[in-house]
């Protein structure tokens, strides 16, 4: 059976956080961190906003638990008119080859909400709060299927990071459905 290329997992590095794009949040619109019970507003998001991969408190809790503590510092939710999330992205961090990197993670917004212009200001403040926190580069998953994100993260500064030979078809495929495909020499590569 052929594998769906949609749902392969790619690695974006952003080499340096010194200069990423500023783009403010639109009013009625407010960032707010995380705070006690935020987990419900997390996951009911996720599971409206990704129909690729699903989460229950047993995910959140692997990802997040070990450092809930760290999460008002680190978890940012994208705040509509009344108050209430619309959206969210965690400023996280992860020990990769040697060396510490700040983590965009899990940045998503309820459908409703999208095509608004809200992706880019929030992780906007993502990207000011890893640098704030001490972070000078930055990782990030995503799937091959999520091109609006990649597009996205594209604008950031963040290039595709070549791990495995499965890499580099999947970075093939999205490169043929990017409207600016990555240029062979901005890919960082770790398979040879």
């Amino acid at each position: 059976m052929a594998e769906d290329m949609r749902l392969v997992q790619v690695m974006m590095v952003g080499p340096s956080l010194d200069s990423f794009p500023q783009y403010p949040l639109p009013h009625p619109f407010t960032i707010r961190w995380y705070q006690a019970g935020d987990e419900e507003h997390w996951l009911a998001m996720k599971a409206r906003s990704d129909p690729f991969h699903r989460a229950d408190r047993d995910y959140y809790q692997h990802t997040y638990g070990a450092h809930a503590a760290l999460l008002p510092q680190r978890q940012a939710f994208l705040c509509g008119q009344n108050g209430q999330p619309i959206g969210t992205a965690t400023a996280w961090f992860e020990h990769f080859a040697n060396q510490e990197y700040g983590k965009v993670n899990w940045v998503f917004i309820v459908p409703e909400a999208q095509g608004q212009g809200l992706a880019k200001p929030l992780v906007t403040a993502i990207c000011k709060r890893l640098l704030d926190l001490g972070h000078q580069r930055a990782l990030l998953y995503t799937l091959v299927g999520r091109l609006p994100a990649i597009h996205l993260y594209q604008q950031f500064g963040f290039v595709p990071y070549l791990r495995i030979e499965t890499d580099i078809r999947a970075w093939r495929q999205v490169n043929q459905q990017l409207r600016q495909p990555f240029m062979a020499e901005q890919h960082v590569d770790a398979t040879s």
